[in-house]
């Protein structure tokens, strides 16, 4: 390991070149757990050496005697005044003092301090406490000339890939809160936002699950206030569960307009003294609060005007005056996150591309947005990539299906990337993905609720979650969906900002990077290209501070990086991350030097100059210029100066700028563009590419051919720039041209197929019909294109490739005709598939089988009946068309493939009825158990009273199982069967418990008397029989029944305990009621465990198994390792029944903060100084915790220096989210751990 980093922890020497001494031996008298001496030499003010006790020491031996007159040292809780002393000496053993005092107490900065006339060959820093204890927090140490020995460095630990960075603070509390959002002015003025309202005001979906189906039910932001108004409003619905937030606006009232309370903020923040310290803070606006607004995520500064996403809006600010406020509000466009969703899924990630357009992320909570022109964006269920002309205008939607993408950053070439969040799913990453125009990366919100469709409660089989099983999320793989996008890489945990590297910001070890902030840990990365796209390579950890979010580069070329300290609170701060080499690099300077001069006013040859200049920002600026002056000669003699790549580049995007009349669409000038078909033919392949994109974005109609002849350029990348372009050409002659393209790529490059199909779609605008033609087409690469194409025109012919023999294509169609928006003329041709003999694949059944459940005719009910009956069909696509029998007259609202909101009228039952009872003597002939289960709920359902001989058929078979009979005795009891009575009698001599207690519940209903069956279950049968009897008697409103039920408090069953206490507080009668209410006042005293107390006993270990695994909410596996399945986020499950008794278990589950396990409690302590601590807790004792941080750094924190604390756990408290049958099962599975 190099010794790079801990090189330039004295920086002042370094940065001017100064030859000195170098420390060669470190150590201190003591150091507290992971804050050991070397942090107050390692360049990172989020590290330190911590000791307790005055005179604790830290000893510094040099190479060689060394002189200085002044020296630097910065503390960590700054808001305490240190005393220390610095001593030197020439030997080691005769010390002089040559300071003596105390720390300015006013924050982190690193401050100097005097030391005139001092030398020595060692250096010894002497604590002597602080005005609050007895601690010393060095963060830094430094002196000008003086530096680290490489040795000392390696032993330190330092990281040979960090490329001599260096960590500082910037700004922080109270000048920032909650920072969230950061982006710079050219004159190093920082624009941030402050979040107040996450997870607070802007609400979670997460912690209001009863509200899945009505959130996934919202088409816009009125919906959604409609909504809140029903749901925390006076009056009370049926169907809504009511929330009643805080009075926050002390109206006396607890309800929705409590919502529009917490305001964000834009502000702006800066150094006006120089001294690398933001000292001042500018509010630009507050009025940022509606019941609907969710947070300020999104800032931007570009070409003089500030910009902000908060959601549902988009914001310009202009005419700023002196006092640093903008006099101009602007709207540009609403209607982003229309539902609930995920907190922390938001419209963020304003940046200005090199064409000149705001380009924004919009997570997954949907878009139905306007623009200043009136343009409609209409996706409600799914996120994507925005842009606009500076001025609001042109509002379009450039890519679809990102999840919650973070921060899109544009490189020097134009192209667009960021790292999407996850689906929250076992066994997924986080994607790095290379956004294409028109691209499509798959995710859509109700993925992420596919538990709670209705409809597989009656088919029996798990709900289908189409991003894990059909491997969206994943890289390209063979037999992938082919409408979307790949991500290059499935990488990342947790990530936030996202920044790449300028051209002369921290130097050559980090040129062409990315930066991304992934919470406390900080990773930087490149890529290179592969094929018509890219690949991640040359990834590394880089040093960090604090909770990071946002992410951004200043003039000055260092990086920043916002830390809103897991708010909202009153606490945040803004690092500064740094490098020797950036600083001391004369391009960086000069970079600077431009920038805050700007280009207004300046000559044309100055800027065309500036078009060469090695950082992107100082281009751009010189561009933008260019075109504002519309320069176009001055860009076209630029982009033929062939010695230099870049400033071509920028020549061609500002000749598009000016052809679209940029920044506001007035004086456009076609035209413009017409020099660049000479471009098409380059030397460079970069250069024709983005001639093919500008030529194709300005629909340049001589543009036609020489993009037709770069369909066959060695280049992928301009092949695929070329397809894009020819499709905003929108001519039938590239039709042909791009199939052929199509058919040389072979489906080899999922980039290139994108780049052809998005081709296709603009060529076949105007006729569709064209593509029907490649149905008799050799090349299924070709066919498979003019899917793709068909789905985007959501043409019904597309229909046609149903028939194709490669049912892979046949899948793909199903997917185009099936999801989203669907093509419903197409429905009914990919219902009929389902008569194929060689159907196949779970994605292509599942939408075939739905297809006929959807369009809902006659035959389909009768084909899907066939389906069900045929032996031949996968099991669970059996009972799947079962399901849709049996759902028929009233269709479940969420769908049984996406999970996708679709309200269905009712219908008659009659058709699915008839269908039935067809095939049902087959069913019962050949059909499994689980099979003839679902049968019998859908002649339930249906009651199809004509089919009881069909029940008692199956009831009466030789391959029928207990559960089956269960079932059946329910159909012919809810079909008031005459002959019920006979099969409970059979039914409750039973050797099986379980179909005893089935036939108990039916004794009523089969004309016997009750409470005899129920008294003779209470005192011989089983626990599921007594459970069954107990629930039974709690239903009837027969006064023998309510005394049979009181009675049994008198002696309690404690694995029956809490089947009587719910059971009896349920119950019709007035004597068990008032025993149960009796009993639950006894438990409450025991205290807040007592009431949970009886889930300690009787529970089913299977049923909590497959609560553990499955369970949407409670889904243990999620964070838990269980045997080698699971997460790590949580404490390994795999031997807990051995380790905790029952008692701690359910301690553990339903108060989750009342102790937890070493390494997974979070600590956040504020301190007395004001500043914050954060970690999982590895020990506590009554003095100290010890604790590690996310990057595994660990440190011990004294108690006796917290202000205040919270200890958390992030596992929800289980009482919240299950019910107390549903935790006694978990408790019981969890004791068999062992």
């Amino acid at each position: 390991m190099s010794g790079c980093l801990f090189a330039v922890v004295f920086l002042c020497g370094l940065r001017l070149g100064l030859s000195g001494a170098e420390v060669v031996k470190l150590k201190a008298s003591a150091a507290q757990t992971g804050n050991g001496p070397a942090h107050a030499l390692d360049a990172n003010q989020g590290t330190r050496w911590s000791a307790e006790g005055k005179g604790q020491w830290l000893l510094m031996e040099l190479d060689k005697p060394f002189s200085f007159s002044e020296f630097e040292a910065g503390f960590s809780r700054g808001n305490r005044r240190y005393a220390f002393t610095l001593e030197t000496s020439p030997d080691g053993k005769k010390w002089t003092s040559v300071f003596e005092g105390e720390s300015h107490g006013q924050g982190e900065a690193i401050r100097k301090f005097p030391a005139p006339n001092s030398s020595g060959r060692f250096l010894r820093f002497v604590s002597r406490g602080n005005n609050e204890n007895r601690w010393v927090n060095l963060h830094s140490f430094r002196i000008k000339g003086l530096k680290v020995s490489g040795k000392l460095a390696n032993q330190a630990g330092s990281s040979s890939g960090d490329g001599g960075l260096e960590v500082s603070v910037w700004a922080e509390n109270p000048l920032v809160a909650s920072p969230v959002a950061i982006s710079f002015d050219e004159q190093g003025r920082a624009y941030v936002t402050r979040v107040r309202r996450r997870k607070i005001s802007s609400l979670d979906l997460r912690n209001h699950r009863a509200w899945v189906k009505h959130d996934l039910s919202i088409r816009s932001l009125d919906d959604r206030l409609a909504f809140y108004k029903k749901a925390m409003g006076e009056e009370r619905f049926p169907d809504v569960r009511p929330y009643s937030p805080p009075d926050r606006n002390e109206d006396g009232k607890r309800d929705w307009k409590d919502l529009a309370v917490q305001k964000e903020e834009i502000l702006r923040v800066e150094d006006t003294d120089g001294d690398g310290m933001a000292d001042a803070s500018i509010l630009i606006d507050d009025d940022l609060a509606t019941p609907l607004t969710g947070i300020a995520a999104g800032v931007l500064w570009a070409e003089g005007a500030a910009y902000a996403t908060v959601e549902p809006d988009v914001w310009k600010y202009e005419d700023f005056g002196k006092d640093g406020k903008p006099a101009k509000r602007t709207l540009l466009s609403r209607g982003y996150s229309i539902h609930i969703g995920q907190g922390g899924h938001n419209v963020s990630g304003l940046t200005m591309g090199p064409d000149g357009r705001i380009y924004w992320s919009v997570a997954d909570k949907g878009i139905n947005a306007t623009g200043r022109n009136g343009e409609r964006i209409f996706y409600p269920d799914r996120g994507g990539i925005m842009r606009c002309e500076p001025d609001g205008s042109n509002l379009e939607i450039f890519a679809l299906g990102v999840r919650n993408g973070q921060e899109p950053v544009f490189d020097e070439f134009g192209n667009l990337f960021s790292v999407d969040n996850d689906g929250d799913y076992p066994g997924e990453r986080e994607r790095f993905i290379h956004i294409v125009e028109g691209g499509m990366t798959a995710w859509r919100l109700h993925w992420q609720w596919f538990g709670h469709q209705d409809f597989a409660r009656v088919s029996g089989e798990k709900p289908y979650n189409v991003w894990m099983q059909e491997g969206l999320f994943r890289t390209r793989f063979p037999g992938q969906a082919a409408f979307i996008v790949p991500p290059l890489a499935n990488y990342s945990n947790g990530p936030c900002g996202l920044a790449y590297d300028p051209g002369t910001a921290l130097g050559k070890d980090f040129r062409n990077s990315f930066f991304l902030a992934q919470g406390r840990k900080m990773t930087a990365f490149r890529v290179r290209p592969k094929g018509a796209a890219f690949e991640m390579y040359d990834e590394r950890t880089i040093p960090a501070g604090g909770s990071s979010t946002g992410v951004a580069f200043g003039p000055d070329g260092a990086l920043y990086v916002t830390d809103w300290m897991n708010g909202p609170s009153e606490r945040g701060r803004i690092w500064k991350i740094d490098s020797t080499e950036g600083q001391e690099n004369p391009a960086r300077k000069r970079t600077s030097k431009l920038l805050s001069e700007g280009m207004t006013g300046k000559d044309e040859t100055y800027l065309s100059a500036c078009l060469a200049e090695p950082d992107l920002r100082v281009r751009k600026a010189a561009q933008f210029e260019l075109v504002r002056r519309k320069k176009t000669l001055a860009l076209l003699a630029a982009a033929r100066e062939k010695q230099n790549q870049l400033p071509r580049l920028h020549a061609i995007w500002g000749i598009g700028q000016i052809a679209r009349g940029w920044p506001d669409g007035s004086n456009k000038d076609a035209g413009a563009v017409a020099p660049l078909l000479e471009f098409l033919a380059d030397g460079d392949p970069e250069v024709r590419a983005q001639a093919a994109k500008v030529l194709g974005e300005s629909a340049h109609s001589q543009a036609l051919e020489p993009l037709v002849g770069l369909l066959q350029d060695p280049s992928l990348r301009v092949r695929f720039h070329a397809a894009v372009a020819l499709g905003k050409l929108k001519s039938e002659q590239a039709v042909q041209p791009l199939l052929e393209l199509v058919r040389e790529n072979d489906d080899e490059d999922a980039f290139l197929r994108h780049g052809a199909v998005m081709g296709l779609i603009g060529s076949t605008k105007a006729n569709p019909k064209l593509l029907i033609e490649t149905t008799s087409s050799p090349h299924s690469s070709v066919r498979l294109a003019a899917i793709l194409a068909l789905r985007r025109h959501a043409y019904p012919g597309i229909s046609s490739f149903l028939k194709d023999e490669d049912l892979y294509l046949v899948t793909e169609t199903a997917r185009a005709i099936h999801d989203d928006f669907s093509i419903p003329d197409a429905l009914p041709a990919l219902a009929e598939i389902l008569d194929r003999p060689d159907i196949e694949g779970e994605p292509l059944l599942r939408r075939a089988i739905n297809a006929n459940f959807r369009v809902g005719r006659p035959a389909d009910a009768e084909r899907l009946a066939r389906y069900a009956s045929s032996p031949a069909a996968p099991e669970n696509m059996r009972t799947t068309a079962l399901a849709c029998l049996a759902l028929w007259p009233q269709p479940p609202v969420l769908d049984a493939v996406e999970g996708r909101y679709r309200e269905y009228p009712s219908r008659s039952p009659k058709p699915a009825a008839k269908a039935l009872a067809k095939v049902a003597d087959d069913l019962v002939e050949g059909a499994s158990p689980k099979v003839l289960t679902v049968l019998s709920r859908a002649i339930e359902r249906l009651k199809v009273s004509e089919l009881l001989p069909v029940v008692h058929a199956a009831y009466e078979s030789e391959k029928a199982t207990p559960y089956l009979q269960a079932q059946l005795l329910g159909t012919m009891a809810e079909l008031s069967d005459p002959k019920l009575g006979t099969f409970v009698e059979s039914a409750l001599e039973s050797k099986d418990a379980r179909l005893r207690a089935a036939a108990q519940k039916r004794a009523w209903a089969a004309g016997l008397s009750g409470i005899e069956v129920f008294a003779k279950a209470l005192e011989s049968g089983t626990l599921t029989e007594k459970r069954a009897a107990l629930d039974n008697l709690g239903q009837s409103s027969d006064k023998q029944a309510d005394a049979l039920l009181s009675k049994q408090f008198a002696q309690v069953d404690p694995e029956l305990e809490l089947d009587l206490l719910e059971a009896s507080r349920n119950a019709k009668g007035t004597q068990a009621k008032a025993k149960a209410n009796a009993l639950e006042d006894k438990l409450a005293e025991r205290g807040p465990l007592g009431p949970y107390h009886p889930t300690l006993r009787g529970g089913d270990d299977r049923k909590g198994k497959e609560l553990a695994m499955g369970h949407p909410a409670a889904q243990c596996i999620r964070c838990h390792k269980i045997g080698s399945t699971g997460g790590v986020l949580g404490p390994d499950l795999s031997q807990v029944g051995s380790r905790l008794s029952p008692e701690k278990i359910l301690e553990s589950l339903v108060n989750p903060q009342a102790e937890l396990s070493p390494g997974y409690g979070l600590l956040v302590a504020t301190l007395k100084d004001g500043s914050t601590v954060s970690g999982s807790v590895i020990e506590a004792s009554p003095a100290s915790y010890s604790i590690q941080s996310a990057e595994g750094k660990k440190s011990t924190l004294e108690r006796s220096l917290i202000e205040e604390e919270a200890l958390t756990s992030p596992m929800p408290p289980a009482g919240a989210i299950l019910s107390k049958t549903e935790l006694r099962d978990l408790i019981a599975y969890l004791i068999t751990l062992r």
